[in-house]
């Protein structure tokens, strides 16, 4: 017969046989009383000690069982209950060895333990439950007296499957800090060319925007001749070409290849409701002279995807750049300009004529007049926002 006993001085727990326990001769597997503190031999973590040189502990007696095997099934199923109990021992059966033990376990406060004496306890009682639960996972053991002793075939089959497995994730865990140290010292190099191309840009866009001034200076200035050239100068010249004239009144020293006359003659950017057929044509800048844009430059305005491309483009045709950049949405100086002349106000009736133009091909594209009508609303920004961006670059070419 076999007992279930846990040591009282360090807590542990161990099989063992009922011969290890003294004056303990249960009749049945129910004959004791887990109350009753009992005298057990401790032998060793392997067993190795013999009895004449073995010492008794107190110890708790908690479950007995006919076999090793039984009581490993009856643990295994349901936790064995451990009640308090009252050190009540008779000592006067014991010897004076063991009752200076007994004394000595039962005095002794366990706050006089130092830190390394606790550790190694824990030490201790780890390797006893390994070593229990090898006892407890129903392996056969011919030797009835070698729960604790040498490990199991299965224990030391887990050990090497977990050694080797230590070794794998070793050899991974190298490879991967050597994966780690190359992927930094690529990522190093692709920072430095990030620099270097991130200064490439930074140049390209510079000269892109100065050579962008120029081209639409150049492009205004031919636009801005064709429109004032007088209509009558092919007949005057017997269809000849007249010298051409800008707004300074300076005839323009290089001849342009282009025709008299536009072949395409500009067409008012309007509703018919906002500007009438009937009204007469008058120099540049008459308020009787209709808004006109050429039907080229038009269709291509007409063709950009976001309303806000769209009156800017438009803005740009009507006035031009220079023209924006001297101008102001409401005609007012703001407050981070008092005290300075304020710029010229947007002629209304060019503006009237975008906001119809985009009203008209936002109603083409299907939006509804919520849409529109919000969309009416932010015109006035996005020509604010076209004039601050012809001011910056044409002060940064000037820094240039």
């Amino acid at each position: 017969m076999f007992a279930y006993i846990c040591y009282l001085r360090d807590n542990v727990k161990r099989v063992v046989p009922i011969k290890d326990i003294k004056d303990f001769h249960p009749r049945t597997v129910r004959d004791f009383d887990p109350t009753v503190i009992v005298r057990a031999y401790w032998r060793g973590l392997k067993d190795d000690i013999p009895y004449e040189e073995a010492r008794r502990y107190n110890a708790q007696v908690l479950k007995l069982g006919e076999t090793r095997e039984s009581i490993a099934t009856t643990i295994a199923a349901k936790r064995v209950h451990q009640p308090k109990i009252v050190p009540a021992t008779d000592v006067t059966s014991m010897s004076s060895e063991e009752e200076t033990d007994f004394e000595q376990e039962t005095q002794k406060p366990a706050s006089t333990r130092t830190p390394a004496q606790d550790a190694e306890r824990q030490r201790l009682r780890d390797i006893v439950n390994r070593h229990h639960a090898n006892a407890m996972d129903g392996s056969p053991d011919n030797d009835a007296d070698t729960s604790c002793g040498e490990p199991s075939a299965r224990s030391e089959t887990v050990y090497r499957e977990v050694v080797e497995q230590r070794d794998r994730y070793k050899t991974r865990c190298d490879d991967l800090q050597k994966q780690l140290s190359e992927t930094k010292s690529a990522l190093s190099e692709l920072e430095g060319e990030l620099e270097d191309t991130k200064k490439e840009m930074k140049m390209l866009r510079l000269l892109n925007a100065k050579y962008q001034v120029r081209i639409v200076k150049a492009v205004e200035t031919q636009m801005r001749c064709i429109q004032e050239q007088p209509s009558r100068s092919s007949a005057s010249n017997g269809g000849g070409c007249a010298p051409q004239r800008c707004e300074s009144g300076k005839s323009s020293s290089t001849p342009q290849p282009r025709p008299c006359r536009p072949e395409n003659p500009p067409r008012p950017l309007s509703q018919p409701e906002l500007f009438s057929t009937e009204e007469q044509p008058g120099p540049a800048g008459d308020p009787g002279s209709p808004v006109s844009i050429r039907p080229d430059v038009l269709e291509t305005i007409r063709g950009q995807r976001t309303a806000s491309l769209m009156v800017k483009n438009m803005a740009v045709a009507l006035w031009g750049t220079e023209g924006l950049a001297n101008r102001s949405v409401t005609g007012s100086a703001s407050n981070r300009t008092q005290g300075r002349e304020p710029k010229q106000r947007l002629t209304p009736k060019k503006l009237e004529a975008i906001k119809s133009e985009l009203r008209s091909q936002m109603t083409k594209r299907g939006a509804d007049d919520a849409e529109v009508q919000n969309t009416l609303k932010k015109v006035p920004r996005f020509i604010n926002e076209k004039i601050q961006d012809i001011r910056r670059k044409t002060k940064t070419t000037q820094q240039d």
